[in-house]
């Protein structure tokens, strides 16, 4: 196994500078680059063998995690179905965004009943105090607060015990909602009953000045109508943000807790449960890039790690929730995958 992955590792360097021409000839360069990789790489390798080790004497990864990679057996809603749409705001450290999410939600006119669920996971900063004021200045707003500081999964998972909307959504709490697109989304789910998730397209920005050109209540938008697996799959991003789910998409299922990469189990794990996806074709959703972020931090914390915990988990959940795993539920993980790859290391990129 070894000799194959070196082998093919040496054609994919000499592959990459022909790509680029440094030279005529690029046997020579080929194997020093190929070298001097081979002597890192495995220098990292046998560097963790020796020193982090447990107590059966196997080497331990950087990074590793002792969690329990099987959930609670069961999850349930506390509550029944009294509005038409939970939002749910996770909130950590995020003085500078909350209240500035919050708005961009109310100012909407929303034309349905709905609440908002913020759950204020222990801040270090000031964003506690800003809820405080947040639950005095809007309508239809609970703020939840977490006893110890416990993860974006974890405050999702607790907002979802307590909702009480027959549908769901989800806003990172320094991200922004534009184009009146919750009422365009629950006006399309009251006509079309059989709808389970709507999604909406996003768009990245790291100033306000560049969502400046993102036009404001768009007159007309052509929604699509898609059935089967395989056609939403072709649309429907990853994300957890940018849909409105139907309240069963998440019957008995919840994000996994102590790990990144915890958006994974929308596509491999929620989203098969969708038989009719509706897309918008519009913008709804304003992602704000952050230095924070997950793809800025993978090579800094190893996150790798996390990827392939999740992959388990979502097996594991797979199992336990009778979904059937198939091609497309491996093509998913592949795919997922290569954002570590690249990365990871730039012969991937």
């Amino acid at each position: 196994m070894k000799n194959f992955t070196d082998k093919n590792l040496k054609k994919i360097i000499n592959q990459k500078l022909k790509n680029i021409n440094l030279f005529f000839d690029n046997f020579l360069l080929t194997n020093l680059i190929f070298i001097l990789y081979k002597t890192s790489r495995y220098s990292k390798y046998y560097y963790h063998t020796i020193f982090h080790k447990n107590k059966n004497g196997n080497a331990q990864p950087i990074f590793k995690k002792d969690i329990p990679l099987l959930p609670e057996k069961n999850h349930n809603y506390l509550n029944d179905e009294y509005v038409e749409l939970s939002i749910i705001v996770p909130a950590y450290n995020v003085e500078k965004y909350i209240d500035q999410c919050i708005a961009s939600i109310s100012s909407q006119n929303l034309t349905f009943t709905y609440e908002i669920i913020v759950v204020e996971d222990c801040s270090t900063d000031n964003t506690k105090n800003i809820c405080n004021q947040i639950k005095l200045k809007y309508d239809n707003i609970k703020i939840i607060y977490h006893e110890k500081n416990s993860g974006v999964s974890e405050a999702r998972n607790t907002a979802l015990n307590n909702i009480k909307g027959r549908f769901i959504t989800f806003v990172d709490s320094d991200d922004l909602i534009c184009n009146n697109i919750l009422n365009q989304a629950m006006n399309l789910i009251r006509i079309n009953k059989n709808i389970d998730v709507v999604g909406f397209k996003l768009y990245t920005f790291e100033t306000d000045y560049d969502i400046n050109n993102i036009k404001n209540n768009p007159d007309k938008i052509q929604s699509s109508i898609i059935t089967g697996l395989d056609n939403i799959y072709k649309i429907a991003e990853g994300y957890p943000w940018g849909k409105i789910y139907h309240r069963r998409m998440f019957d008995n299922i919840r994000f996994p807790r102590g790990l990144c990469w915890e958006d994974g189990i929308i596509l491999k794990i929620v989203m098969r449960r969708c038989t009719v996806y509706a897309d918008l074709g519009v913008v709804g959703y304003l992602y704000r890039k952050t230095p924070n972020s997950i793809t800025h931090s993978i090579k800094a914390k190893n996150l790798g790690y996390d990827h392939f915990y999740m992959i388990n988990f979502c097996i594991n959940e797979m199992k336990r929730l009778n979904l059937n795993i198939d091609t497309i539920f491996y093509k998913k993980i592949v795919e997922e995958a290569t954002v570590f790859f690249k990365f990871k290391n730039f012969l991937f990129a």
